[in-house]
């Protein structure tokens, strides 16, 4: 379950040296990021992005955004954000959670995927196979 206030911490820790979040704020070394969840990639006003970047279309969806806070380079190589990237996944759960916050048209959370182990009822066996008994 993604937290929206260590998501904030990790936020002002981690991103604020380059990135404002305010409605409005300036932009720093990186784009200001308020209303960025669902909003197009690359078009902040008066944001100067990197070649890298602009070539990446689209609209900054949770998964787009998963990737990118994971790392950045493998995202649009050659990008000048030289941030190595959150590598631990709540890390960017909460991020991705405190950044749709800040983002007033931002979509719908995706369902979670079932934990590790997890039925979602018995897989059907496959065409000409028999279900196993056990």
């Amino acid at each position: 379950m993604a937290d929206v206030s260590r998501g904030e911490r990790t936020f002002k820790g981690q991103c604020t040296t380059c990135h404002t979040i305010d409605d409005g704020g300036a932009n720093g070394t990186g784009p200001n990021l308020h209303g960025v969840v669902g909003a197009d990639k690359h078009v902040h006003p008066g944001f100067n992005y990197s070649a890298a970047l602009t070539e990446v279309g689209g609209s900054w969806t949770y998964e787009d955004l998963n990737h990118w806070l994971e790392n950045p380079g493998a995202f649009a190589r050659g990008t000048s954000m030289s941030f190595a990237g959150l590598r631990k996944d709540p890390d960017r759960i909460n991020v991705i959670a405190y950044l749709a916050s800040q983002s007033p048209d931002a979509p719908p959370f995706p369902a979670p995927l079932p934990a590790a182990g997890e039925d979602e009822g018995a897989a059907a066996p496959a065409e000409g196979e028999e279900a196993a008994e056990g």
